[in-house]
């Protein structure tokens, strides 16, 4: 049985940066896929409300308990296998690990696989990759599962798509409270709807969930704020880091001049251009409060004084010449609108 609180709880993991606050008879942190699979188990057993919750940096509030039971992933945080899929490097991660050591992790070629069996040379193989995980959302705090119950993706998800294009497979305890391994495409839906794992079927098309065409039951799970099941490891798609890598700042002294320099780079249709980024006056000023304590932005040099807007645009490429031809005519493009290209930043 699941015991209830003695009092009122006052806990960090009833708040996130939604600022919405609530409340929770108990909150359960398991250590590993086993106990939340008890846990949910129990749960049902007792028609208890669950809430499912990662690193609590959403902004919707879905992972703010209203009552019942709170059950938080930070402590499944372990990267615990790697494979070759068929088109590339997967990582299987379970639920809590940051988003911020993932990235850390690719960047150094170096993950700590609980996994023993992984063969030395794919080991090898892995390790002399540069690789990324394309959604890159902009929250580094955000856990994998997060990311996953969103469907989160970054500024470059025009270019690259969202979470859900990036998982192909994942581990989750569902509504009959039963742990399932679920590969794309094993449960898939057809005219009729969707067969369920555990025999069922959902008598509904794709399309009256926001899905498309092809749509399976990963894609019912990935996005769904963690109504479909506790998601507690997931399979992800890495890909081969571009050779070519720039991130440009440019600085306007309105809003007016940002919007036009933006309108005429994206009409260009400029294919090494992957995200684009607008900040205002009053995200400037937060930036120029952070840069006197924050160490990286120390190292940046001060915007002018005549600022009023900032550009962001990040250009990814394998072949040089695009990334060139690109900056060029997006220099072309701030001269255009009455901007000074020497007052940028080049990030190479």
């Amino acid at each position: 049985m699941l015991e209830k609180s003695p009092g009122p709880l006052d806990s960090p993991l009833l708040r996130d940066e939604s600022r919405l606050s609530g409340w929770a008879e108990r909150i359960i942190i398991p250590q590993d896929s086993r106990a939340a699979s008890e846990t949910v188990i129990k749960a049902l057993e007792e028609a208890c409300p669950m809430t499912f919750q990662g690193a609590r940096t959403g902004l919707t509030g879905a992972g703010v308990p209203l009552g019942g039971l709170l059950i938080n992933s930070s402590r499944l945080d372990k990267a615990q296998s790697l494979r070759l899929g068929p088109e590339g490097f997967e990582i299987k991660l379970q639920s809590g690990y940051p988003l911020a050591e993932l990235r850390r992790a690719l960047a150094l070629r170096r993950v700590n696989f609980s996994d023993q069996a992984i063969g030395p040379d794919l080991l090898a193989e892995f390790r002399a990759r540069e690789l990324f995980w394309p959604p890159d959302p902009g929250e580094s705090g955000a856990s994998i599962g997060g990311l996953v119950s969103t469907n989160a993706a970054g500024p470059n998800r025009a270019k690259f798509g969202a979470t859900r294009a990036y998982v192909s497979a994942l581990t989750a305890v569902l509504g009959q409270g039963q742990e399932y391994e679920l590969n794309r495409g094993d449960f898939v839906f057809g005219q009729a709807g969707l067969p369920l794992p555990w025999g069922g079927f959902l008598d509904i098309e794709p399309g009256h969930l926001g899905l498309g065409p092809g749509a399976d039951f990963l894609d019912l799970l990935i996005g769904f704020q963690g109504m479909g099941g506790f998601v507690s490891s997931v399979w992800l798609k890495l890909k081969k880091a571009p050779a070519y890598h720039w991130a440009l700042v440019f600085f306007l002294d309105s809003q007016e001049k940002a919007a036009a320099f933006i309108e005429k780079s994206l009409l260009d249709q400029l294919e090494a251009l992957v995200s684009l980024d607008f900040l205002d006056e009053a995200s400037l000023k937060v930036i120029a409060e952070l840069g006197q304590s924050a160490k990286k932005l120390k190292e940046l040099p001060s915007p002018p004084s005549s600022a009023r807007s900032a550009v962001l645009m990040e250009l990814m490429a394998e072949d040089e010449f695009l990334i060139e031809r690109a900056s060029e005519r997006i220099l072309a493009n701030c001269q255009a609108v009455g901007g000074d290209p020497d007052h940028s930043w080049a990030l190479v």
